[in-house]
């Protein structure tokens, strides 16, 4: 015990208080009114430590006199107390200060407790329970300390042990608290970013009593009530049950009382009304405005540089305050060093903002498990109300919907969020992942979506019912396998609940974000009020833009990437680890595209087709295994004869890539997409999304995608969307040199675009078309490189027939499309030609009506158009100085915006199309006389650019393999046909349709399209002679396109423009002249009506050189047109009985005595044929008549004019 002056000497220090008047200063206080009540009871004039109750109830009282925060006097006598140098000049021994000091402290929080309790005990004062809220919300919102209420929440929680929910000290104290903090947050917005009411709630959410409290508090969820999604079918959590539970015993009464604890538990966990009605899924899927404006974490989270629909107040929105003049109703002329300063400013707001909520959710997920639980449940709602984004109809929108005045409307209307809003939240869920390494992807719960459990059920909504890579009946067979594993015994772990969730929100909140900003930029040129939208543009691209944003979603990304990967690789069929794998992973330090470089297709597809195999060799059934792959039937069928021994491992890969739903892998690739697409807009000498890839990990993603059709059998994943998005990537030039060096390119990539192309043909017209556009331009840029030829090389001599596919689908496309391009360029000529007519009919109106002014009127006209040409003059004077004084920095959108619409379709006049729509109806509709202009040119642009891009790639085929090209019966015929064609088109007399005005608009180079062509027979030249006659009788021999003045008319063409060196123009030359020879031989089989129908094919009706017996319907036909057939439909097409090129049976026999009266026709036309020798450069000989000159340049100008060809 201590003394009685050394324990008042303490209590002063302490509390800077005194009872004699003289003894007060700045620091001491004289507590006046204590003072008389120890003179009126006759006590010694002391503090003392027994007396502290009474002596801070006068201390309170008097600070409420004097409107100060008595808990922030409190707290800070606390702390001086916990100073250990406050004791040094007490002179109190070291055991003693312990006991006092603890003695003191617990003073100070019962008499914090009493005075939020609401007792009506200090002297000469009344405290309203109002008062007493407010002082405690100021002094937590400013001088609370986390030792304070520590200690203050410690003694709470042990006074409320016996208490009821409505009795408990918690929930008095501090749900008003929450109430004032959600009512402070109430249009909160980047104005004042900074805002301490976030700030508050940051601080007692670290508090794990607290964060429990505000997770149950009534204003997260408003009305909804989600009892039923949080049920489970667990054993109850230790944590759910009290001490006091534990310690009771086992009988009757004590059973109920338990039963009756735990109840009310999980209801104060749960913190939804038990007996309340659930809500419905229509009311969860349009809660999200409601959510977004009136729940704690939603005003919490809103506040956004984008523009919010909630608020109207300009002065409260950020992009007025920084970017707008009110006073001139204009846009702040800046500088790019103050635009670039704002977006620094910005920047760093925004930031703030959604780091603070970040560590507020990261606060409350440290509660309970049940907090956990609605935390996720609240960020799913969210989720769930905005999936009406990914629909169709907001896809194909033209117009930016943020920017409607009715915008704010029609998001209540359907109970969405804002863009701004939504881009929060991915950010939140962004942080929330950042702690999921790659090391951890095995810790996440592999089979997360064959769960059952409401609460796993909610998260996964509406992705569940969404296709997966197996069918429905594998997907319930590997649910029935695996529900009894220890993991279904569990709760979700949040980490699966979390990453899950936030793959989703890429598909829910990024992609249509994106989209509507893209809209934004594009809408600026046909805006009325052009400063709205390049504030928007401004603000979009504050955040966008944002590094840190850029980082979370790119470590997000990779940790996709790596997942799916990881899954596919690391697992075999049964679902098991497969150890080799896992060891070469640890080998190469988690480096997945590691796995995919070693072997690709994956293990599990060998491994699958080595069964298939074997059980087709136990059952007897001799099927091809391309015939097998077009009739699913045949598997099942097997696997039914095998008493359905092989259908529970017909898994092609591991159960847990199985169940995911496909939508998850398109999801990667259309985001880096879109992610490529936001580059275009960037300002140059910026960093680029692209530079945050692991490219590695890509090249190794979309390898993988393209090569493993047994893993990913949608034709749209594996054809579409990984070679669109490569494709893009590689065209980057600071991309482009590094995906070459690339190990994983150099191994797989031609390989990987042949099979795509060829799997392509499965898919739908439009689709194929871009798809097969996308790779021949790869081809190509590959094919400069001597490493890719060399592996196309390869490729052709482990697999021909694969050559011959590729090529044969090619052509088919190319002989198909080029029909289209002349009917397309024919119609805009046509409507060129309507355009001119009009204006010239115009035009003469015009000069008629002139005519016939009286001379008054014209007067009248001059000095009217003089006055209006000087008003003209001025309002364009003012309008350029104004332009002059403005930056660069806003024009710089309509830059970006010309830059991005070029380099995808051409975009045409308003007007233009107006007249179309006039002249052609509404502009829809598959004809192309109803299109309007700009569908039309788009159409017309990407068609002759896969016709230019395949002639290129033909080129370069016949250049590195013409052996392989002449000596396939299939090709050769397809390949001359196609070449014929194009000549026919470039200069026969169908030119004449397609001349339009700016050939270059549509990418059609008439000149370097003729030269491919003519290049690419002369390098089918350079073989031997056998081999060349080979191609000069197929030329010869194609009857629809061949024509001798088209060939000529060629050579003339090249020669006049210098298309070739003189060494190819001979060559060209002799060639045109060998076929002339040749098609005196070929037209001997033109009449075939002396020809014995046993030599002629039965579908073509030409003489056969190879028959072949098809051995399904014992028909006999030329071996050329069968291999053609057999390219498109590997079936007989006289019985559609399965068919393979293998099963061809040869007839020599026959073969030969086909030749032997194929000479003896050729021997009696020797006879009486006289040979021809055409000189072709007799037509260009300087001494002809002058006319027939001029009417053969006009001819050849018609279609080639200098001005117009490239």
């Amino acid at each position: 015990m201590l003394d009685i002056v050394k324990e008042d000497n303490l209590i002063q220090n302490t509390f800077q208080i005194c009872l004699k008047k003289e003894a007060a200063n700045n620091i001491k206080f004289h507590l006046e009114t204590y003072e008389n009540e120890l003179k009126e009871n006759n006590d010694e004039l002391y503090f003392k430590v027994d007396n502290l109750y009474f002596i801070l109830l006068h201390k309170i009282a008097s600070l409420h006199k004097q409107k100060k925060n008595c808990l922030s006097y409190l707290c800070s006598c606390s702390v001086r107390l916990q100073d250990k140098n406050f004791f040094k000049s007490l002179n109190i021994d070291c055991k003693s200060i312990e006991n006092i000091t603890n003695e003191i402290l617990d003073q100070i929080i019962n008499s914090t407790i009493i005075y939020l309790e609401n007792l009506d005990v200090y002297p000469n004062v009344k405290i309203s329970y109002k008062e007493r809220i407010n002082v405690f919300y100021e002094f937590l919102k400013g001088s609370c300390t986390s030792r304070f209420l520590k200690k203050l929440l410690s003694v709470i929680e042990e006074n409320d042990k016996n208490e009821s929910e409505n009795n408990k000290q918690l929930n008095k104290f501090f749900n008003p608290i929450i109430d004032m903090i959600l009512e402070n947050l109430n249009s909160r917005n980047l104005i004042y970013p900074k805002n301490d009411v976030a700030i508050l709630l940051k601080f007692i959410s670290s508090f794990k009593q607290l964060a429990d409290l505000v997770v149950n508090n009534k204003s997260i969820f408003l009305y909804l009530n989600l009892k039923d999604r949080v049920k489970d079918h667990f054993s109850p959590l230790p944590c759910f049950k009290t001490e006091e539970n534990q310690k009771l015993d086992g009988n009757k009464e004590g059973e109920e009382k338990t039963d009756k604890k735990e109840e009310v538990e999980t209801a104060k966990i749960c913190g939804f009304d038990k007996n309340g009605k659930s809500s419905n899924d229509k009311e969860i899927g349009g809660c999200g405005y409601n959510l977004q404006l009136s729940s704690l974490l939603g005003r919490l989270i809103s506040p956004t540089v984008i523009t919010m629909p909630n608020i109207k107040n300009k002065e409260e929105i950020a992009m007025y305050k920084y970017f707008y003049n009110s006073t001139t109703n204009s846009l702040n002329k800046m500088t790019l060093a103050s635009l670039k300063n704002i977006y620094t400013v910005v920047r760093g707001d925004t930031n703030w903002i959604l780091e603070n909520c970040v560590e507020i959710i990261k606060n409350l997920l440290k509660g309970s498990s049940e907090s956990k639980k609605r935390v996720l449940l609240w960020l799913n709602c969210i989720l769930i109300s905005n999936e009406k984004k990914t629909k169709i109809m907001y896809h194909y929108s033209t117009y930016p919907q943020s920017l409607d005045n009715s915008y704010g409307l029609f998001l209540k209307l359907l109970g969405e969020n804002s863009y701004g809003f939504c881009l929060n939240i991915l950010w939140v869920l962004l942080c929330l992942c950042e702690p999921i390494t790659i090391n951890k992807i095995n810790d996440l719960d592999l089979y997360f979506f064959l769960r059952d459990d409401p609460f796993s059920g909610f998260i996964l909504k509406n992705i569940t019912n969404q296709s997966s890579f197996e069918e429905i009946s594998n997907v319930e067979k590997i649910k029935n396998k695996v529900r009894d594993f220890e993991s279904f015994k569990k709760e979700p772990k949040f980490i699966t609940c979390i990453f899950w969730m936030t793959y989703k929100a890429l598909s829910v909140f990024l992609k249509p974000s994106i989209d509507e900003f893209i809209r934004i930029v594009h809408g600026v040129s046909n805006a009325k009020d052009k400063n709205i939208y390049y504030m928007n543009i401004h603000t979009w691209k504050i955040f966008l833009y944002n590094s840190r944003f850029a980082q979370l979603l790119f470590k997000f990304l990779n940790l996709c990437m790596s997942y799916m990967l990881n899954v596919v690789y690391l697992y075999d069929r049964d679902g098991n680890l497969d150890t080799s794998m896992k060891s070469y992973l640890d080998e190469h330090k988690g480096n997945y595209s590691q796995l995919v470089l070693k072997v690709c297709p994956p293990p599990n597809e060998s491994n699958n087709e080595k069964d298939r195999s074997a059980i087709q060799r136990n059952t007897g059934n001799n099927i091809e295994s391309n015939t097998s792959e077009e009739n699913p039937s045949n598997n099942d069928r097997m696997e039914r004869e095998n008493g359905g021994s092989y259908s529970e491992n017909n898994l092609c890969a591991s159960p847990q890539f199985s169940i995911i739903p496909t939508f998850f892998l398109s999801d990667v690739f259309e985001i880096i997409f879109l992610l490529y697409e936001l580059d275009t807009f960037k300002t140059q000498n910026h960093e680029t999304f692209m530079s945050y890839l692991n490219l590695d990990l890509f090249l190794a993603f979309t390898i993988f995608s393209m090569l493993s059709e047994k893993h990913i059998k949608s034709i749209h994943l594996r054809c579409e969307s990984a070679p669109k998005t490569f494709t893009y990537l590689y065209k980057l030039d600071n991309l482009k040199s590094i995906i070459e060096e690339s190990d994983l390119t150099k191994k797989y990539i031609i390989k990987s675009l042949t099979n795509v192309f060829i799997s392509s043909q499965k898919g739908e017209y439009a689709e194929r078309m871009q798809t097969r556009l996308h790779i021949v331009e790869n081809f190509n840029s590959f094919f400069y490189n001597k490493i890719y030829v060399n592996q196309f090389t390869q490729l052709i001599i482990n697999n021909n027939n694969l050559f011959v596919h590729l090529i044969h689908l090619l052509l088919n496309d190319v002989n198909f499309l080029v029909e289209e391009v002349v009917s397309y360029l024919s119609e805009i000529k046509r409507r060129e030609d309507k355009k001119k007519a009009k204006e010239a009919s115009r035009t003469t109106s015009n000069t008629n009506r002139g005519e016939r002014t009286g001379d008054g009127n014209s007067q009248n006209e001059e000095g009217s158009s003089h006055q209006s040409g000087n008003t003209d003059r001025r309002n364009r004077n003012r309008r350029e100085g104004n332009d002059g004084e403005e930056e660069d920095v806003l024009n710089e959108f309509d830059d970006q915006r010309r830059r991005y619409g070029n380099s995808l379709n051409m975009n045409y006049e308003n007007e233009e199309d107006n007249e179309e729509r006039e002249d052609n109806g509404g502009g829809g509709g598959s004809d192309i006389s109803s299109q309007s202009m700009s569908n039309l040119a788009a159409r017309t642009k990407m068609i002759i650019t896969y016709c230019y891009e395949s002639c290129v790639f033909l080129n370069l085929l016949c250049k590195n393999y013409p052996i392989n090209i002449v000596t396939s019966n299939t090709i050769l015929t397809q390949i001359v046909t196609c070449l014929n064609c194009y000549f026919d088109y470039l200069v026969g007399h169908k030119s004449l349709k397609i001349k339009v005005k700016n050939m270059e608009q549509y990418n059609f180079k008439p000149q370097l399209w003729l030269t491919i062509i003519v290049e690419s027979y002369l390098y089918l030249l350079n073989l031997e002679k056998d081999c060349q006659d080979l191609l000069i009788r197929e030329i010869a021999n194609e009857g629809r396109y061949y024509k001798q003045e088209i060939f000529n008319k060629a050579y003339y063409i090249c020669k006049r423009e210098s298309l070739l060196n003189k060494e190819n123009l001979n060559k060209f030359k002799l060639f045109c002249q060998d076929i002339i020879d040749m098609k005196d031989e070929v037209e001997l089989f033109d009449d075939t009506t002396d020809i014995p129908e046993k030599y002629l094919d039965p579908i073509l009706q030409d003489i056969m050189f190879d028959p072949v017996l098809l051995p399904t319907s014992g028909i006999v036909i030329d071996r050329k047109n069968i291999e053609r057939h057999l390219m498109s439909e590997p079936n007989d097409p006289f019985n559609r009985a399965p068919l393979s090129k293998e099963q061809l049976v040869p007839m020599p026999e026959l073969k030969e005595e086909i030749q032997n009266y194929v000479n003896k026709l050729k021997q009696e036309k020797m006879k009486n044929r006289k040979k021809k020798n055409v000189d072709l450069d007799a037509d260009m000989d300087p001494n002809e008549g002058t006319e027939k000159k001029e009417e053969k340049h006009e001819e050849i100008n018609s279609s080639f004019n200098k001005n117009e060809l490239d």
